[in-house]
């Protein structure tokens, strides 16, 4: 493979390969890009306990089964995972009845170089003897550099597969394909159509059990953004991620952009950018693909999506950041430029879906807001009247100010409401408010995430804003 190498470059360490769609005849030369690769041997007990899973899942499956689809879609991925080196002869059998059901879908081979994942050691080397230099290094005692790797979406950079997920539930609730994890190189099954990740809705337990605090039945979604998704406009999403990824990992993995004051190579700064983009990719992710969850828990998904984007923009003052992003003057039009950048590649009509989209949140999420002021009297027309110091005297505030201030002091609230309720810089933005969290912002949050890959060569540069 021919890297590109040198300081702030970007190197292709990821590649994405369409193998097949449906339509199409499936030669036995299909699966030769599969055959090139050497898969992971799994531990022998691991892949015993999964095949037995696996059979004893289909055998508890009925065809009367609401969810019958997502209930293949499980054993497949699991199989893909212990399939090994026989993968190609298991999809030579089940691709064809797949793709007779499914006449618009596609599956994708997404490659990792080794030169990756190496450097991605070295980073953790470099933390792990940095921070923790009484690590056991001698034989029999070295348990490898596992400090902070459950904070990674790849597990520190030797496991990509989530990293791919992202543009399959970009349109969520719409889910347009899956991820199937072949260590160390994922599949990825696009199903020709966007799945609503709202169906098959079905009661349980928990739901009955859930405390009405905090929650808003009606929910909200914007139909208009993924209904009739055609194939056309899902395949480019595929090699424009990886793309992207390209240029975060490339950054992640570039020691020399990561020096402190006297131009020394500072590792906990690198760790700490790559750890924050991770966690603000598994963020989305979990925020994305559930869209089921309580309605706090997905509030409270955003607001972490929201802090940590607001690092990554390397803001100083804790909160500023977070208000910016909420401020529908500001980060409307940037994430218009943001779409802009796609490539000629992904279709005109992907930007449109995405700008209306952005245009729908921020609208009803700003209208959301002024819907659950606890004094209706005191809305202007462009904003909302509020104490500052005396509870008697008012003073006008916009609504670019007053979203962001409102929603910062109700994500504080998660540690209690004590210190809030006590000093007159937050109490009365709280109280102007019935505390309904506006279910827009799940959905803005997700946007943000994407307009922030979407230009990772500003993002990386410091530029984005």
């Amino acid at each position: 493979m021919d890297l590109q190498e040198g300081s702030g470059s970007v190197t292709n360490y990821i590649s994405a390969t369409r193998l097949c769609r449906a339509g199409e005849l499936l030669p036995d030369s299909t699966w030769d890009p599969l055959r090139a690769l050497q898969p992971v041997d799994h531990d022998p007990a691991t892949v015993q306990r999964l095949r037995k899973w696996i059979r004893d899942f289909r055998a508890e499956t009925r065809l009367e089964d609401k969810d019958q689809f997502w209930r293949e879609m499980r054993p497949f991925a699991a199989d893909v995972f212990v399939s090994g080196r026989d993968l190609p002869n298991y999809l030579a059998q089940w691709m064809p009845g797949f793709f007779a059901e499914r006449t618009e879908a596609s599956l994708w081979l997404i490659t990792v170089d080794d030169l990756l994942r190496s450097r991605m050691t070295f980073l953790r080397a470099q933390l792990a003897l940095t921070l923790t230099p009484d690590v056991p290094l001698t034989p029999g005692q070295f348990n490898g550099f596992g400090l902070l790797a459950a904070h990674s979406l790849t597990r520190g950079g030797t496991d990509f597969s989530s990293a791919i997920t992202l543009p399959l539930v970009m349109f969520a609730p719409g889910v347009i394909g899956l991820q199937l994890n072949w260590a160390p190189h994922t599949l990825v099954l696009l199903f020709g159509e966007a799945a609503n990740l709202h169906l098959p809705d079905a009661s349980t337990p928990s739901r009955a059990l859930r405390p009405r605090a905090m929650t808003r039945p009606e929910g909200w979604f914007d139909s208009h953004y993924w209904d009739n998704l055609t194939p056309a406009e899902m395949e480019p999403l595929i090699p424009w991620w990886v793309d992207r990824l390209n240029v975060l990992y490339s950054h992640a993995a570039d020691p020399t952009q990561f020096a402190n004051a006297v131009g020394h190579h500072d590792v906990s700064a690198q760790a700490a950018w790559f750890l924050t983009m991770e966690r603000m990719l598994v963020d989305t992710l979990l925020l994305a693909s559930d869209p089921l969850a309580p309605d706090l828990v997905r509030a409270q998904l955003a607001f972490d999506i929201l802090d940590k984007a607001e690092g990554l923009l390397d803001y100083t003052e804790s909160g500023a950041g977070f208000k910016d992003l909420l401020r529908r003057s500001k980060t409307l039009p940037r994430l218009g430029q943001a779409w802009e950048q796609l490539p000629p590649s992904v279709p005109a009509t992907v930007v449109q879906r995405l700008k209306r989209h952005g245009k729908a949140v921020f609208d009803d999420l700003y209208r959301d807001v002024r819907d659950h002021v606890t004094i209706p009297s005191r809305l202007t027309p462009r904003g909302i009247k509020i104490a500052t110091t005396d509870p008697a005297t008012l003073q006008a505030v916009s609504m670019d100010d007053y979203v962001g201030a409102l929603l910062r002091e109700t994500r504080n609230t998660a540690h209690g409401l004590k210190r809030i309720l006590r000093e007159d810089r937050t109490r009365f933005i709280v109280t102007s408010h019935t505390g309904d969290i506006p279910r827009q912002v799940t959905h803005l949050a997700t946007l943000i995430t994407l307009a922030l890959v979407a230009d990772a060569e500003r993002l990386c540069a410091g530029e984005w804003w």
